[in-house]
């Protein structure tokens, strides 16, 4: 699929693509789509995110637990100090 767009660029570069593209026998449409695809690409080297995974659980597996708002805050104050107990 080709976009016909409009893109404000700097002069110098304008004038080194053309340099390029008539050194290459192309067209400075060719020699943009080329410059982009490289700078969009990831660097070498760089790990792909890891792919993301929800735990799922089926009706009846999870332990549930009635709690009122305040035991639901002692719950969670208990969990937020808990990385930081020796």
């Amino acid at each position: 699929m080709l976009v016909r767009t409009t893109l404000i660029l700097n002069d110098e570069l304008v004038a080194e693509a053309k340099r390029r593209a008539a050194d290459r026998r192309l067209s400075l449409s060719a020699v943009v789509n080329e410059a982009l695809r490289k700078a969009l690409q990831p660097p070498p080297g760089a790990d792909q995110a890891a792919a993301f995974s929800m735990p799922t659980y089926r009706p009846g597996s999870a332990v549930i637990q009635d709690t009122s708002p305040g035991d639901l805050h002692e719950l969670l104050a208990a969990e937020e100090r808990a990385p930081y107990r020796a």
